[in-house]
């Protein structure tokens, strides 16, 4: 996890588990708390498959990120994973999400002008 400039860039690890990723959620709330950040980019292009469970706690972990007056943004969410969120019935909809770390940046840069 880093800072750039009023983000936190949030890379999460190929086989995240529950206790990973639990932790890694506690994390970038108190980042949020501390540095004053302003919009939150999860990293889950390297996670080739992610299961509800774990999809959950970053999906809340994203509501509660938007509570605390920041903006959250998914990005690289590989094919195999979209389609098992899909297929298991995972609203999605409040979830913003970019093809890549780019794009995610780039919206995230455009909000804080």
């Amino acid at each position: 996890m880093h800072r750039s400039n009023q983000n936190l860039v949030v890379p999460l690890s190929e086989n995240i588990d529950e206790n990973e990723a639990e932790q890694l959620a506690m994390e970038i709330l108190e980042n949020i708390r501390k540095y004053s950040i302003k919009g939150v980019l999860i990293d889950v292009s390297t996670v080739k498959s992610m299961d509800s469970y774990i999809f959950s706690i970053f999906k809340e972990t994203a509501k509660m990120i938007s509570l605390m007056g920041a903006r959250p943004v998914f990005a690289g969410i590989q094919p195999g994973s979209a389609s098992a969120l899909v297929d298991l019935g995972i609203d999605c909809d409040d979830v913003y999400t970019t093809v890549s770390i780019d794009d995610g940046m780039k919206f995230l840069s455009e909000l804080s002008k």
